[in-house]
């Protein structure tokens, strides 16, 4: 059996992002679904719970006719008020135990449902109780993206950290600047190795100064090699540089742009509460 729910919050913002707020159910939504007729709604919320909404403002139909989902939200008074906190941000002053996105179906008449408070159709002071086009903020929006975009940013810079650990010590090419070093890189298989580098991605963004250079010879009775290092005083002899590859050398670029790229992509990804208030300043 439906209920018409009696006093319920929709809050629309600039980027026309609707929010339905209403007071909590016992169970939780499976599968939902809001049907909208233009004047009333219905939100079956699964678990035999069916919502009655009507009453709506005027700037509350105009936003929902103009998108295909809304957000619900469930609270325990059905209402949800913010403040700005010491910082300057927004803080909630009601706990939030439900956010769920949920598909606008528009149908010419709402399914014929039973009502379990049929009365309340009678009375005017129910339904939307503050409604309101909240105000956007291009500070804040660009706040939000920025401190979103860092936050993956830092996530992909994790994962590349933890996945480098599973990849073997990166040997780097060598060079000469002299005749007798080019001829002991063309003979033997000189190699450099770093003695502190940050990889990520297999991408080397930065590498100390010290480092030993080494020369690998095969041991043929286990087929393997092993390296030797070369003393510091025939390595500036012999005119001894390590060699970045292009990935090495111009990778970090790529990657920055990518992360980048992403992380800003991301931004916009999540469709919570806080994204949709969180770049308001006041509500009218």
């Amino acid at each position: 059996m439906a209920k018409i729910e009696p006093y319920f919050n929709v809050i629309v913002n600039d980027a026309q992002e609707v929010m339905v707020v209403f007071k909590n159910r016992d169970n939780d939504p499976v599968n939902p679904i809001f049907y909208f007729d233009g004047i009333n709604a219905v939100l079956r919320r699964g678990n035999e719970t069916d919502i009655v909404f009507t009453h709506f403002g005027d700037n509350a139909l105009r936003a929902i006719s103009n998108v295909n989902m809304v957000m619900v939200v469930e609270t325990p008074t059905g209402q949800l008020t913010f403040k700005k906190d010491k910082k300057g941000g927004l803080k909630f002053r009601e706990k939030v135990l439900q956010t769920y996105d949920v598909p606008i179906t528009l149908v010419d008449a709402l399914p014929d449902l039973p009502l379990e408070n049929p009365e309340l159709l009678k009375k005017k002071d129910i339904g939307q109780k503050d409604t309101g086009i909240v105000k956007f903020s291009l500070f804040g929006w660009l706040f939000d993206r920025i401190v979103i975009s860092i936050c993956w940013m830092i996530m992909f810079v994790v994962i590349g950290i933890v996945l480098q650990q599973f990849q073997d010590k990166k040997y780097f090419e060598v060079s000469a600047s002299n005749d007798a070093g080019t001829q002991i890189i063309d003979k033997y298989s000189i190699k450099y190795l770093p003695k502190h580098e940050f990889r990520i991605f297999w991408t080397s963004l930065w590498r100390s100064s010290e480092g030993a250079f080494l020369l690998e010879s095969k041991i043929k009775a286990l087929d393997a090699s092993e390296f030797s290092e070369i003393p510091e005083d025939k390595v500036k002899g012999l005119g001894f540089e390590y060699v970045l590859d292009d990935w090495d050398a111009k990778g970090w670029q790529l990657l920055l742009i990518g992360f980048g790229f992403l992380a800003f992509v991301g931004s916009f990804l999540p469709f919570e509460v806080f994204n949709i208030l969180g770049n308001t300043v006041e509500s009218m």
